[in-house]
């Protein structure tokens, strides 16, 4: 999307405008609260928090953190992925750190999370650049299961897609929803245990 672009949304014919960080300081930053990471750190993300009726927008937050993130609700806290090893927990309505742990995997740090999905009270996130997805427990930060993704899509299909990036869980059906940038395919899956 090109700078200042607009598009036509559906939802309330809202019109969606994009622009970069210092257009966005520009045009919000005067009007509303802006919160935003110190100038050093990078924006990855950016939260608008909007009337679910109007769609008129209350708040805005630039998120500060490496590139590749994710986040998902627990049920009482947001958890949140930065690219690095460590989840962080943030309060849903303040979005405020509350808490953080390391993730590891026979205790040495697991870089690289990316996408996340809560289920329960475990987190599920893949590795960032890899096929590879991470059963975590947000208590200790301990991996408990690694699945390999890798054999979901055939050769032809591998050619000419990229990494996957996709993670959801279908509590009605007890399977997840897995796919990827440029995938051609979404897939339903279960994950068992492996047998050796």
């Amino acid at each position: 999307i090109r700078r200042g672009a607009r598009l036509r949304g559906h939802v309330g014919c809202a019109d969606l405008e994009f622009f970069d960080r210092d257009e966005l300081d520009a045009r919000i930053g005067r009007r509303d609260r802006l919160e935003r990471p110190h100038d050093d750190v990078p924006v990855s993300a950016l939260l608008l928090e909007t009337d679910t009726n109007t769609l008129v927008y209350s708040r805005l937050m630039l998120i500060g953190g490496n590139l590749g993130w994710g986040i998902c609700y627990d049920g009482t806290r947001l958890v949140m992925s930065d690219g690095s090893d460590t989840l962080y927990f943030r309060d849903p309505a303040t979005f405020a750190v509350t808490g953080q742990v390391s993730v590891t995997i026979n205790g040495q740090p697991r870089a690289g999370l990316n996408e996340l999905e809560c289920v329960g009270a475990e987190v599920f996130a893949n590795i960032g650049l890899t096929d590879t997805i991470v059963k975590i427990d947000p208590r200790t930060g301990a991996v408990t299961a690694v699945i390999n993704a890798s054999g979901l899509l055939a050769p032809a299909e591998r050619a000419s897609a990229d990494v996957l990036n996709g993670i959801a869980y279908d509590a009605s059906r007890g399977t997840f929803l897995i796919t990827g940038k440029l995938w051609p395919k979404l897939f339903e899956v279960q994950f068992v245990p492996h047998a050796p």
